[in-house]
């Protein structure tokens, strides 16, 4: 069996899941002697006095004979040209062997300027096609023995081994110069794709089992209080658990206190449950009651709890009642709204309530529910290894931890000066970019909020337009951002979310080390899936901690 690098790959070792490369990259592991050394993922960059270039290679093979092989693999439908193969992307289009030469060529430029005087650099190439099959080899340009297509993928490690077997005068130290040469000069880095494929598809599988266990539970009425901890599933059962009503011809209410959550919940859920925060739902019956209401004093002291009280004192003849509710970030909810919102429900309404103590970021009482049974579920399946490792240790909040998947870890980057945070931020962005994440990945949330967040004015890191938040709402009661594909927002607007990268800012002197802390930091670490950046100012009371479990 090969060795691979990086060897930590995520489900390389699980045929459930499933990529073009990563299927490639465990047949070459199985496929291929020990002595072959497989790096995949390679990126490569090249520096002068007026560019900075960047490539990727799919894969770079190496054995005991000091030669090497670079392959190009290509998945989909190619075209063949007289200037040989091309590949289409949206608009462009590239020519794959010239591709190929031009990684070959930076390669050896690479190698003779950190080896000077060294061996010579025996590198070849092999195109893999694996979904095409190329009528004429001749017109597409390239060496039939260079090329293994559709018909031929099956024999893909014999070609392999028939170009890197042959006899070589390289040296033991020479083979070792050039595995070190890729291990190091290379930017071998893993391959992101995989990473949040892998990550999707274990989360998904491991959410099943709560919801399970809460449609296997019987009993009359059903009221059900799931007290669960981050990335336990509250969110995807509230879903599961609005699918199960309708199908038994219930009216569901699915109601949070978060406006983004409400919104993103609203887009997903089935046309026939109502979704709203709390305070929208007042307002939407309000004015089903008639009830006046003057919005402009919406910022003031006692505006909602006079609504409330409007809204108790009216006629709700005309108003909707509901025969399932559902509540999620119950945390943040206070027993006089649950008081409320049963005036709009059916006597014999289901009520499943969903809430973390942990994140309970407003300081709120947890609400009382005579007549409801608890469940408790403990198990963490959103959260990687390594970013789980780092939470526990560095905020001591215990957890069971059920996603064996190992992430990319905790990155931290401080800085000294609050001038400093932009400039910092616009760099990871475009490194993250580089290594293969999408804008639509990276969510940079503040610990504070948007009032007093350092970026609250922000419109763009770097080349990079920001989408955030700007406090206004259209005629349709819509939120207003900021144009942009890089969400910036607070934690206390993201909970319920989550993002294959969270960089984490307003790291700063105003984080105190105390209780109310600890939940800010631990509900937004555990929103990251693959990997969590930290951006911390040198006079954050945490900084120590961190450093000591990173």
């Amino acid at each position: 069996m090969a060795k691979t690098y990086p060897s930590d790959l995520p489900g390389l070792n699980a045929p459930n899941i499933k990529s073009p490369e990563l299927d490639t990259l465990r047949k070459l592991q199985a496929e291929l002697p020990a002595e072959y050394s497989v790096f995949h993922s390679v990126h490569w960059s090249r520096a002068d006095e007026k560019n900075t270039a960047y490539g990727e290679i799919d894969f770079i093979i190496m054995n005991n004979t000091g030669k090497v092989l670079v392959i190009e693999q290509k998945n989909g439908m190619l075209e063949e040209t007289p200037n040989g193969l091309v590949k289409s992307y949206g608009l462009t289009k590239k020519v794959v062997g010239d591709q190929v030469q031009r990684n070959i060529g930076y390669i050896r430029d690479k190698f003779s300027k950190q080896h000077p005087g060294g061996g010579k650099l025996h590198i070849d190439y092999l195109i893999y096609c694996p979904d095409y099959k190329v009528i004429n080899i001749n017109a597409a340009g390239i060496d039939r023995e260079r090329v293994v297509d559709g018909k031929s993928k099956a024999s893909l490690s014999d070609y392999i081994k028939r170009l890197l077997d042959a006899k070589s005068d390289a040296s033991p130290e020479s083979v070792r110069e050039l595995h070190e040469f890729f291990l190091s000069s290379l930017r071998i880095v893993p391959d992101v794709a995989s990473y949040k494929s892998s990550q999707e598809q274990v989360y998904r599988r491991l959410l099943s089992g709560l919801s399970d266990v809460i449609d296997n539970l019987e009993f009359e009425p059903f009221r059900l209080r799931v007290t669960g901890t981050a990335g336990s599933g509250k969110t995807q059962v509230t879903l599961a658990f609005c699918d199960r009503m309708l199908a038994q011809g219930k009216k569901p209410l699915l109601l949070c206190f978060n406006r983004p959550l409400a919104d993103r919940l609203r887009e997903i859920a089935d046309s026939g449950v109502t979704v709203n925060t709390y305070y929208g739902f007042c307002r939407e019956m309000a004015e089903m009651a008639g009830v006046p209401v003057d919005f402009s004093n919406i910022n003031k002291d006692g505006f909602w709890p006079d609504v409330q009280e409007r809204l108790v004192a009216a006629d709700l003849t005309d108003t909707p009642r509901y025969s399932c509710l559902i509540v999620d970030e119950g945390q943040d909810f206070l027993a006089e709204w649950h008081e409320i919102i049963k005036l709009f429900l059916t006597e014999d309404a289901v009520q499943l309530w969903l809430e973390d103590p942990l994140q309970n970021l407003r300081g709120t009482d947890a609400v009382p529910l005579p007549g409801f049974v608890t469940y408790n579920e403990t198990s963490n399946f959103r959260t990687p290894t390594s970013i789980a490792g780092f939470i526990k240790q560095s905020l001591g909040q215990e957890f069971r931890q059920r996603n064996m998947l190992p992430g990319l870890g905790v990155q931290m980057f401080e800085y000294s000066r609050k001038n400093q945070l932009e400039g910092k931020l616009a760099h990871r962005v475009n490194e993250l970019v580089k290594a293969g994440f999408k804008l639509g990945d990276i969510a940079i949330i503040s610990c504070r909020g948007m009032d007093s967040t350092a970026l609250r004015e922000t419109d763009r890191l770097g080349h990079h337009y920001v989408r955030r938040f700007t406090g206004k709402y259209d005629e349709h009661d819509n939120q207003i951002y900021t144009e942009g594909e890089l969400l910036f927002d607070t934690i206390f607007r993201y909970k319920g979310q989550q993002a294959p990268v969270i960089i984490l800012t307003d790291l700063d002197e105003s984080l105190e080390i105390n209780e109310r802390t600890r939940k800010i930091l631990y509900c937004a670490m555990t929103r990251a899936t693959v990997l969590l950046e930290l951006l911390i100012e040198e006079t954050c009371p945490w900084l120590e901690a961190f450093r000591k479990s990173i």
